[in-house]
């Protein structure tokens, strides 16, 4: 391959990043909510790996009058919260892209905001093992596209 090739290869690279940069954005920003929801409602612990905590008593009483368990916190009664969460604006600004996650209704906004002051934990914070992933995932995406093009 000539150096000419090489930088119209690289050129088109570029462009295509670029090009796919807000889309690949919210793929992210869709994998990151489904694996942290993934590890609330059954791991049931936080971004560090610690529980969430233990319900009231008075809702734990809720919770298994309507046959829901008790045992921890996974933020989960009828799931409607979880199903209502994900990406809430997308701002593309040359070459950035931000997306910004959380409840998609007001109510789902409202339980997020509430849960989160009331246990002073942030619920949609992603792991370091969630990011990593979420990372090689991107990076092997961002290798398919070189390849396809070299």
């Amino acid at each position: 391959m000539s150096f000419l090739d090489f930088a119209q290869r690289l050129k088109k690279v570029v462009e295509v990043l670029n090009a796919t940069r807000e889309e690949e954005s919210i793929v992210i920003a869709q994998e990151t909510v489904a694996l942290i929801r993934l590890r609330v409602q059954n791991d049931k612990v936080d971004a560090e790996g610690s529980s969430f905590g233990s319900y009231s008593l008075g809702y734990e009483i809720f919770r298994t009058l309507n046959n829901q368990p008790i045992d921890a916190k996974n933020y989960t009664f009828t799931g409607q919260m979880w199903r209502d969460t994900g990406i809430t604006d997308v701002q593309d600004t040359g070459g950035t892209t931000t997306v910004t996650i959380g409840g998609q209704t007001d109510r789902a906004a409202s339980l997020m905001e509430y849960n989160t002051t009331r246990d002073g934990v942030e619920i949609l914070e992603a792991s370091e093992e969630e990011e990593e992933f979420i990372r090689e995932a991107h990076e092997e995406r961002i290798i398919n596209i070189i390849d396809n093009l070299f």
